[in-house]
């Protein structure tokens, strides 16, 4: 059993985006879910859980951005470390991987890439 939580991160003109040390450039949206494990405790002899608890936390990242404008490469075959830059609060995520990487095409308009990015840690300062 696992619940997820999603929060929108929509990035302003003063939050930067690095991955690996490395600005990304024009990211339009951002959204962060946290997947909590939930295991379920049993009582001796009890048929139905009496609590649960917490197990592994870990955050799914996705982030839409057009590719060609900063060279970033996100690194598919090792972890990296994300980092969001705000004027008001900084927050790394670390040990993160990335599970899929989406390419949008529309007419007239710039391709763009959906990554999804699994992440293991996340602290805010």
């Amino acid at each position: 059993m696992s619940e997820v939580f999603v929060s929108e991160h929509l990035p302003q003109d003063t939050t930067k985006i690095i991955i690996d040390g490395l600005k990304t450039a024009l990211v339009s949206e951002l959204t962060e879910s946290v997947i909590r494990d939930l295991k379920p405790v049993f009582g001796f002899g009890d048929s139905l859980p009496s609590a649960y608890s917490e197990g592994e936390k870990l955050y799914k990242l996705t982030m839409l951005r057009c590719p060609g404008s900063d060279f970033v490469y996100v690194p598919s075959d090792r972890s990296f470390t994300l980092t969001l830059d705000s004027d008001a609060v900084l927050t790394v995520y670390s040990a993160c991987r990335c599970t899929q990487i989406e390419r949008i095409h529309r007419a007239g308009e710039p391709m763009m890439e959906r990554l999804t990015v699994i992440a293991l840690g996340k602290e805010e300062s």
